[in-house]
């Protein structure tokens, strides 16, 4: 059951909501921006439309936009690329996901946030580029270079000899669900991990 279009900054769902609910919608999926979803989903509750299963991308990219839903955000499921609970190291010093995602809280006092593990396995790839070029020094070499790069960074392995597409490697996408963290807030549970068995399931999946 499509939602139908609406103007980003819409602060009456009412209409959706009423779609929904008249044609008895158990399965959410959206891909809306945080401000969007946080009115959708409360004016959601507000109107008794509350599906069983809600899976939301970018909405809920940042742990910011789910303590502004608070308790309504529980059991909210979202893909996820990385994490601390990743078994996985810096190529470039040994860190651990789990340390450094510990370093950045103990740094800025802020909780993880699942793109700061590519940000830092760009890094890490851009190294190794450049040491296997024939030259650092000539951009056509270090962009041949990537293209045959297979290798292991801080959010597991990559292989940019496989495709889809030349000079393109895939990270498989688990699935997980926001829940209450021990220390405040609301941190991101994985509940599937069909795609990457070496990352622990940390919770069993709940409907809402």
């Amino acid at each position: 059951m499509p939602s139908g279009a609406y103007t980003d900054g819409t602060q009456d769902y009412a209409s959706i909501i009423a779609k929904f609910k008249a044609a008895d919608v158990q399965i959410l999926h959206a891909v809306p921006i945080p401000p969007d979803f946080i009115t959708f989903w409360k004016q959601a509750h507000e109107n008794g439309f509350k599906p069983k299963i809600a899976s939301i991308s970018k909405a809920l990219l940042f742990p910011s936009a789910a303590e502004a839903l608070g308790p309504l955000v529980n059991n909210v499921m979202s893909p996820l690329w990385w994490s601390p609970a990743f078994p996985y190291q810096s190529s470039l010093d040994g860190t651990s996901a789990a340390a450094f995602a510990d370093g950045y809280k103990t740094s800025t006092g802020q909780q993880w946030t699942q793109p700061m593990g590519f940000l830092y396995a760009i890094f890490e790839i851009a190294a190794a580029a450049l040491k296997s070029a024939s030259d650092p020094t000539d951009s056509r070499a270090v962009a041949s270079a990537i293209g045959s790069l297979k290798g292991q960074a801080i959010t597991g392995s990559y292989d940019f000899t496989s495709g889809p597409v030349p000079h393109v490697s895939q990270a498989p996408e688990l699935l997980a669900q926001w829940r209450p963290a021990s220390g405040g807030g609301y941190e991101l549970v994985v509940v599937d991990n069909s795609l990457l068995p070496a990352v622990p399931v940390q919770g069993k999946f709940e409907l809402l």
